[in-house]
């Protein structure tokens, strides 16, 4: 398994028990006002509900639809979550509940605010939570009913299954109806058809929406839904172009097509004007903006016919690994000639010239080759190709399909490579890895997961796949002085500064939000050429720290967002020409496709030539290099040997989940670490650790560490599956070299898991898999990831350093205990969540270069050890 080192060794798979009981750790909850003061502050607002309920029945009737008892999706803001609210919902006729996320944090205040283990209150804020249920007027009198008897007398018995109502009215804060503003706020559909009306000068006739409609329990009252939202696209002259309905991940949407003059109204008259956008069946209404893509400008850079003619070949028979759905590459270029299998289903190819296929040609070349600038031996395996892309109608570039919503096409594209479509079969079963270096420009990460999201998060799962996804680019909008172009260290101390400080408003684009997938950032790197013989340009960014371009976490619940960041190619700027007078200027970006630096790719190019090249920068190179490292981490995993007479190598099964873990693992904050500190001195540490997992994700990738030991580093990987409630346990060798030297010594580890999700909760995970240290304090303090969000998706990786003195004697092990914990809902006694731990321990090579065999001889014992446990049983 070694590539210039020592094998990874075998923990094998981790043997589930019942979880023992714990201590109970403290968990906070606001404090609240008493029935009488909630009566007080409530009861007006449930009145005015009420009133206009009532006054919706009344104009209905007056218009010819006297049965009609109209619904309305009501929003309950609490100031804390009530757990399994839904089934008290649920047993109040005429209420369906609709979905639960996290919102606003607020200032603590007379009403609410928490208190620590001392009864002080604190200065935390409030992180509201929010529930909106379907109701009828009658249903809704029924809930102020209800309210009106708690709060009038304290210990109202509640009716059977509806006690949960208690801890609600304790803690709402306020109760309202949705409104057009929750529909769009998240969405940026406003500010969308703002820039469209300005920028089109009425040569646009139509604006695309995606709208997604409340996801409903039944069937027909599903169909009834879509139906009324049809109905107000036609009311409005516009068209529905496909829907959608994914029950699995909750989701139910429309594509529809509406005159400007919808638009025009909305910006004018208000949203309230639009019916579309006050209709209660619709859940959100986005612009339908598909992910476009620029196409390099041709250059006159050429493989050299040599490097062409000396690609290594496939290995007889293989089967793909890897799917990459992107655009449509140019098949037959040098770099990739007998190399794709192209799936092409929706025939794009007649419709995609040639010089067209940029964007699918250049990630089929970093998948395949990596960046070109350096001779790499190519993948041994053919990758599968399904097109999602199309040239652009007007312009040039690319964009994902149009005319279908995204998260249909995601879903029908895996689908197909996995089950197969109608009669046809899988097309590529063999696949384990997924590239996905396209995104969603319309929304960056907010509070609640995107459909894309979550549709890879189910598809991760269900077909036990890996999905690595980039985390989306933005534009850098550095602006500068005169005076720094004579320090070049000023100009990167800027780029650096608008990097953090615009982080909150270049969110990570979905699927990147993914719980389940490999987010991957960018930073500031590649394998051109040297820089300083461009006297134009001006480099904004230290090599090695995250790319200006590059979007920034956290994602959704404040989790770990992107996972990693990798080499997508340096970005520069041409230097600024200052005017007379001019004291600052934003800096522009240069094009240096033909020139670098950036990811050197192959590039489409005129009739016969197969051998054009170009260089070029983003997240989605990031991403497809990164896959290309996945891929050979499944190479590694399938000749890995196990441990001579020690564990045995792991299942192929968990191969996905392994090298998540590895990837994840061989990620560090390194250098960019004290730069952001010093940036974020002015927080307290706990809080600068958090904020630069948000900038940094895990940290960055190094390719070798995840490859391979060396005589001074073990590094160990472990595996299993656990149900709620249960417990597993590995114990990890200390080595007995390290006793009583007072080195520098570190202890990372890391755990993946692919945790079922529920679609319209806020706790979004069904279970959550977690990992406690037993004796960390005798390794030493943990230096990056702050747990707290480690611990909020399927990844959580800690690594701890220390220099004091350790006592090891033979046989002393560090107990990592993982546990199954509830989280959204409970599991089925069947059910049971894979996951993966990958463990390193390692000292400096001075220091020691035994650790690996110590590690190794002692794992040995170890595996003799249960074996004659098993045996004796």
């Amino acid at each position: 398994m070694a590539q210039n080192g020592k094998p990874i060794l075998s923990l094998g798979e981790g043997q589930a028990k019942p979880r023992p009981p714990g201590k109970a750790s403290f968990v906070p909850t606001p404090e609240r006002p008493s029935p009488a003061a909630q009566g007080e502050r409530l009861t007006p607002l449930f009145q005015s509900l009420e009133a206009a309920l009532k006054a919706q029945k009344i104009e209905l009737s007056q218009h010819g639809a006297a049965a009609t008892d109209p619904e309305h999706v009501l929003v309950l803001e609490l100031a804390a979550r009530v757990a399994d609210l839904r089934k008290a919902v649920e047993r109040i006729p005429g209420l369906e509940f609709l979905a639960e996320y996290l919102g606003e944090e607020v200032a603590p205040d007379d009403d609410f605010s928490y208190k620590d283990e001392d009864g002080n209150r604190t200065d935390t804020p409030i992180r509201q939570v929010i529930y909106a249920v379907l109701s009828n007027a009658e249903a809704a009198r029924n809930l102020v009913s209800l309210f009106n008897s708690w709060q009038s007398n304290p210990n109202f018995t509640f009716p059977r299954g509806q006690t949960r109502w208690r801890d609600a009215f304790q803690l709402l804060r306020t109760v309202r109806r949705w409104s057009v503003q929750d529909r769009i706020e998240e969405t940026g559909l406003l500010d969308d058809w703002k820039d469209t009306l300005a920028a089109v000068g009425g040569a646009q006739n139509s604006v695309q929406v995606e709208i997604e409609l409340w996801f409903r329990a039944k069937s027909g009252t599903r169909r009834k839904a879509e139906i009324s939202a049809a109905t107000l696209v036609a009311d409005h002259g516009g068209r529905v172009l496909s829907s959608c309905l994914i029950p699995q991940i909750k989701y139910h949407a429309m594509l529809a097509e509406l005159p400007i003059q919808v638009a025009e109204k909305a910006v004018k008259d208000g949203l309230g004007t639009v019916n579309l956008l006050v209709s209660d069946q619709i859940m959100f209404v986005s612009p339908h903006r598909p992910m476009t893509v620029e196409t390099p400008e041709m250059t006159d850079l050429m493989l050299s016919e040599d490097r062409a003619n000396s690609v290594s070949p496939l290995t007889a028979g293989s089967l793909p690994r890897v799917a990459l759905l992107d655009g449509l590459p140019m098949g037959n270029h040098a770099l990739l000639a007998g190399r794709l299998i192209i799936d092409d289903p929706d025939d794009s190819e007649p419709v995609y010239q040639v010089l067209a296929r940029s964007h699918g040609t250049a990630m089929a070349s970093l998948i395949i080759h990596g960046d070109i600038s350096t001779a790499r031996e190519p993948l041994d395996r053919p990758v599968y190709v399904r097109p999602i892309m199309r040239p652009r109608e007007f312009g040039k570039g690319e964009e994902v399909q149009p005319g279908i919503l995204m998260t249909d096409l995601l879903h029908r594209a895996v689908r197909r490579i996995v089950e197969g479509e109608g009669t046809q079969q899988a097309s590529a079963p063999s696949v384990r890895i997924i590239n996905l270096s396209v995104g969603h420009p319309a929304r960056g990460t907010v509070r609640t997961m995107s459909s894309l999201g979550r549709l890879v998060d189910w598809l991760a799962v269900k077909y036990n796949l890996l999905f690595v996804v980039s985390a989306g680019n933005y534009e850098p909008h550095v602006e500068i002085k005169e005076s720094d172009l004579a320090d070049p260290r000023l100009i990167q101390d800027k780029g650096f500064k608008w990097y953090v400080e615009s982080s909150r408003a270049r969110g990570v684009l979905p699927p990147g939000d993914a719980m389940n997938a490999l987010t991957v950032g960018a930073v500031h790197k590649d394998d051109s050429s040297d820089l300083r013989r461009f006297g134009h340009i001006v480099d904004a960014t230290p090599e090695g720290y995250p790319a200006l371009y590059s979007a920034t976490g956290p994602g959704v619940s404040r989790s770990i967002k992107p996972d990693i960041l990798f080499g997508g190619g340096r970005q520069v700027f041409f230097r600024p020409i200052f005017q007379p007078g001019q004291d600052r200027a934003e800096l522009q970006a240069a094009r240096a496709d033909a020139t670098g630096p950036g990811n050197l790719v192959a590039q489409p190019g005129p009739a016969g030539d197969v051998r054009r090249v170009a260089y070029l920068a983003g997240t989605s190179n990031a991403a497809a290099l990164v896959t290309r490292e996945a891929s050979e981490l499944f190479d590694l995993l399938e000749r890995m040997p196990g441990s001579g007479e020690g564990y045995p190598p792991p299942d192929p099964v968990f191969h996905p989940l392994l090298v998540r873990g590895l990837l994840v693992h061989a990620a560090s904050w390194g250098k960019a670490r004290r730069s952001l500190e010093e940036r974020l001195v002015h927080l307290s540490q706990p809080k600068t650790r958090a904020n630069i997992g948000h900038l940094l994700g895990y940290g960055i990738l190094d390719p070798r560490r995840a490859k391979s030991s060396t005589p001074s580093r073990a590094a160990m990987v472990g595996w299993g599956r656990i149900r709620q409630d249960q417990e597993v346990r590995f114990h990890i060798p200390l080595p007995p070299s390290l006793h009583a030297k007072a080195e520098w010594h570190r202890v990372a580890i890391t755990l993946a898991s692919f945790p079922p999700v529920v679609g319209g909760l806020s706790r979004y995970r069904a279970a959550r898999v977690v990992f406690q240290l037993d004796g960390n304090q005798t390794v030493g303090g943990s230096v990056e990831a702050d747990s707290r969000p480690a611990s909020r998706g399927s990844v959580q990786h800690l690594v701890f350093e220390g220099r004091k003195a350790l006592t090891i004697t033979p046989g002393t092990e560090l107990p990592v205990r993982i546990q199954c914990l509830k989280d959204a809902r409970d599991l089925r006694p069947d059910e049971a969540i894979m996951f993966a731990l990958v463990v390193t321990v390692e000292t400096e090579a001075d220091v020691s270069t035994t650790i690996f065999d110590e590690i190794q001889d002692a794992l040995v014992i170890q595996a003799r050890s249960q074996v004659r446990g098993r045996l004796q049983v």
